[in-house]
C-alpha cells in the first residue's frame, strides 16, 4: 500500500509540475502577443481620421486585445477549477447540484479530474453557479482536455456581440471605453469569469427593449425574445434580476409569465434532483463570508449582522421602489442600471472585481466619473492576504488603507459628479 501511495504521489507531482510548466509557457506567449497588439493598436487608431473607420478599428483592436487570453490559463483566480469539475459532474451524474466535491476524495477519478478536484476551493460547499453556466460547463466538458479554451472562446464571442450592440446604445467615445475596458478583457477571456456572458444576454435584452415599444403588438416577437434573454441573464447570475424588473414594469402581464417560464425551464430539470448537503455549514459559510464590503461591513460593525442585512435590504428595496415610480413617468428610458448595481454593490457583503462587469454597459450608456473609477479601483481588492505574504493578514483580508483608497476614490468622484450637470436620462428614441 505504501509503495502504491508513493507511486501515486509521484505521478501527481509530475502532473502538477508539467501543468505549471505549460502555464508558464502560455503566459509568456500571451504576454508577447498582447504587447505586440497594443503597440499596433495605438499606431492604427492614431492614424485614423474618419469616424466610421475609427469605430471599426476600435472594434477590431478590442477583439484582438482578447485573443492572447485564449492561450493562457487564469492567473489571479482559480474559480475555473470549479467550472471544470461542475461540467464533469454534470456529464457524469446529470446534475451538478446533487453532490459536493469533498465526497469524491476517496473515489477513483481520471488523472486530470483528480488534479482539478485537489485545486477546488471550499470542496465541502456545493456549487453556486447559475443553471445557464452549468449548461455551458457541460458543453465544455465534451471537449476535454480543452475545456478552458472552449469557455474562453464562448466569452470572446459574447464580448464581440456585446460590443456590436453597444455601438447603438452609446456614443463612440464611450464605446471605446467599453470595447477596451481592462476589467472586461481581463476578467472574461483572461481570468475566465462567466459574468461577461450574463452581461451579453442582458445587453441583448436592453437593446431589444430600447428599440421596441413594449405595448405595440407589431413588435411582439421582439418583446418575447427580450424576455427570453432576460430570463437567461437571470439564470446566469441573480444580479440581472433588479435591472430586468425595471424593464418588466413597462411590459404587459403575458411577458411576465414568459420571463418566469424561461427561468423555470432553466432551473426545473436540475432543481427536481437537487438535495442540500450540510445545510448548517452552507448557511454559516454564506452568513460569515465578507469580502471587499463597504456599507454592509459598517452596518454589521455598529448594529450587528442580522440588523445590518435587514437595513441593507430595506435601503435597496426603497431604491428599487423609487426608480420604479420614476421609470413609469413620461417617456420610456433605459433603466439606470448604474445606480441599481452601484447601490447593490455598496450594500453587499461581497464585491469581487468581476461583479463590476455587469456595471460596464451602464457606465457607457450613462457615463459618470464614479462608475469608471469604480471599474478601475475595484482591482485594488487583489491586494489581500491571499496574494500577499503577511503575518498580519488573514486569507482574503484586504488592508484597511486599501479599502479606504478604493472606496474613497469612488465617493470623491461621486461628489464631483453630483456638483456637475446631471447625466441626461437616455431615452429609447436616441437608440433608433
Amino acid at each position: 500500500k505504501n509503495s502504491n501511495t508513493n507511486e501515486l504521489q509521484g505521478n501527481n507531482s509530475k502532473l502538477i509540475e508539467n501543468f505549471h510548466q505549460t502555464v508558464s509557457c502560455q503566459r509568456k506567449l500571451a504576454s508577447r502577443l498582447f504587447s505586440g497588439i497594443l503597440d499596433a493598436s495605438v499606431a492604427g487608431t492614431t492614424q485614423c481620421h474618419k469616424r466610421s473607420q475609427l469605430i471599426y478599428r476600435i472594434f477590431i483592436w478590442g477583439f484582438l486585445f482578447q485573443l492572447p487570453g485564449l492561450f493562457c490559463d487564469p492567473l489571479l483566480d482559480d474559480d475555473y477549477f470549479r467550472y471544470l469539475w461542475d461540467g464533469f459532474i454534470f456529464a457524469t451524474t446529470g446534475n451538478p447540484y446533487v453532490t459536493i466535491p469533498a465526497s469524491y476524495f476517496s473515489i477513483n477519478l481520471p488523472a486530470d479530474m483528480e488534479m482539478i478536484l485537489n485545486r477546488i476551493n471550499y470542496p465541502d460547499i456545493p456549487t453556486i453557479y447559475g443553471s445557464l453556466c452549468q449548461y455551458l460547463f457541460l458543453i465544455a466538458n465534451y471537449f476535454r482536455p480543452h475545456q478552458v479554451f472552449v469557455l474562453k472562446a464562448l466569452l470572446l464571442c459574447a464580448n464581440t456581440m456585446s460590443a456590436l450592440m453597444m455601438l447603438r446604445l452609446t456614443r463612440p467615445s464611450y464605446f471605446l471605453l467599453f470595447a477596451w475596458c481592462p476589467l472586461l478583457i481581463i476578467q472574461s477571456v483572461y481570468e475566465l469569469h462567466m459574468d461577461a456572458f450574463g452581461m451579453f444576454l442582458l445587453i441583448v435584452a436592453i437593446y431589444l427593449y430600447a428599440t421596441t415599444n413594449p405595448k405595440a403588438s407589431i413588435d411582439q416577437s421582439k418583446h418575447m425574445i427580450a424576455m427570453i434573454f432576460s430570463g437567461l441573464a437571470i439564470a446566469t447570475k441573480i444580479l440581472a434580476a433588479p435591472i430586468v424588473f425595471m424593464m418588466l414594469i413597462r411590459y404587459r402581464l403575458k411577458y411576465w409569465f414568459l420571463l418566469l417560464a424561461t427561468i423555470a425551464f432553466m432551473y426545473a430539470p436540475l432543481s427536481l434532483m437537487t438535495q442540500l448537503h450540510n445545510p448548517h455549514e452552507i448557511n454559516m459559510f454564506f452568513s460569515n463570508w465578507i469580502f471587499n464590503s463597504s456599507a454592509y461591513e459598517l452596518f454589521q460593525y455598529f448594529i450587528g449582522p442580522i440588523a445590518g442585512r435587514l437595513l441593507s435590504l430595506f435601503l435597496f428595496a426603497s431604491l428599487i421602489a423609487y426608480l420604479c415610480i420614476d421609470q413609469q413617468k413620461g417617456i420610456k428610458r433605459i433603466p439606470r442600471g448604474d445606480i441599481i448595481l452601484g447601490v447593490l454593490f455598496l450594500l453587499s457583503p461581497v464585491m469581487n472585481p468581476w461583479y463590476l462587469v455587469w456595471l460596464l454597459p451602464f457606465a457607457a450608456i450613462y457615463p459618470a466619473r464614479w462608475s469608471w473609477i469604480a471599474l478601475m479601483a475595484v482591482n485594488l481588492s487583489y491586494i489581500n492576504g491571499y496574494y500577499m505574504v503577511s503575518e498580519h493578514l488573514a486569507p482574503y483580508q484586504i488592508p484597511l488603507i486599501i479599502q479606504v483608497i478604493e472606496y474613497g476614490a469612488v465617493f470623491l468622484a461621486a461628489l464631483i459628479d453630483a456638483s456637475k450637470k446631471p447625466v441626461a436620462k437616455v431615452t429609447c428614441e436616441t437608440v433608433y
